[in-house]
């Protein structure tokens, strides 16, 4: 039985159904644009010969909001940034500063980490400010921790300090000089080495 917009049981009464129904699809129209007034069919359509060949508009391209990823066979020395999300599966020989960073089993920075969030499977040599750090079964950390809460897994090594922190990222301090990287606020060019898997 097909739907009837203003017959049956259902729109008697309150019409608490009836009213959601008329509101969810007035909604919808206004969002398609079927709200706004249409020629009746007995008037006729006119487009120009402009208008039927005018290209369309390109397409905007989808913001990518997903994590950055460091491939397994990737190896990088140099000190970089990434204002979202980044996975680390490959090795890093430098400093990295993220909003969120996961270094993967097999992953490995050198280097001191910066970042809101920190889960390491893998392993880090070099000290680590975050807010949340978490060492999972399998990680490996030697260098300190400034944290705001951390948790340490059975089967993880940690080999340094802890010290707890209401801002770990206002306790960073100047990184030895490491090669091809950055001391002193400014990026410098990272070299990136791809390796085919074998």
């Amino acid at each position: 039985m097909g739907y009837s917009g203003n017959s049956g049981a259902q729109d008697r009464g309150s019409g608490q159904c009836s009213d959601e129904r008329k509101g969810s699809f007035g909604r919808l129209k206004a969002a398609t644009g079927f709200a706004k007034s249409q020629p009746d069919a007995s008037t006729p359509l006119v487009l120009s010969a402009q208008d039927a060949l005018a290209p369309a508009a390109p397409a905007q391209p989808a913001i990518h909001e997903g994590p950055s990823v460091l491939s397994a066979n990737v190896e990088m020395t140099g000190s970089f940034s990434s204002p979202n999300a980044l996975h680390v599966y490959g090795s890093v020989d430098g400093n990295v500063r993220a909003a969120d960073l996961t270094i993967f089993a097999g992953g490995s920075v050198k280097g001191d980490v910066v970042a809101d969030s920190v889960q390491v499977h893998g392993s880090v040599e070099g000290r680590v400010y975050a807010k949340k750090v978490q060492l999972c079964s399998g990680a490996v950390v030697r260098g300190d921790i400034v944290h705001g809460s951390l948790g340490i897994d059975t089967g993880s090594t940690f080999e340094g300090v802890s010290k707890r922190s209401e801002n770990p990222a206002a306790e960073v301090k100047p990184a030895a000089s490491k090669r091809n990287g950055s001391t002193n606020g400014t990026a410098a060019t990272p070299d990136v080495r791809y390796s085919s898997p074998s």
